[in-house]
């Protein structure tokens, strides 16, 4: 026996909003990360994560990856503390 459809539906609109909250979050974070060149890896990896959203996500993140790529980006994240940079 199935579920109900307004309960199947309620159910996939609250994962959408919780999938939808966290990704806003980790996008947040992830540009106060760059603003404060802090978190190089955290920046690298959800960079990596956007590209899954199509379009625009796939173009920032892949810039992102481009910058972050960058030696003189790599020496800015290194200045901001130990352990920030490769």
């Amino acid at each position: 026996m199935t579920g109900s459809p307004l309960g199947d539906g309620i159910l996939g609109l609250g994962f959408t909003v919780l999938v939808a909250g966290t990704v806003i979050v980790l996008q947040w974070l992830l540009a106060d990360s760059l603003l404060k060149q802090k978190r190089y890896y955290y920046c690298l990896i959800v960079s990596f994560l956007m590209l899954i959203s199509i379009p625009v996500g796939t173009i920032l993140g892949l810039i992102t990856i481009v910058l972050l790529f960058q030696k003189e980006v790599k020496r800015q994240f290194a200045r901001s503390g130990p352990g920030q940079a490769l």
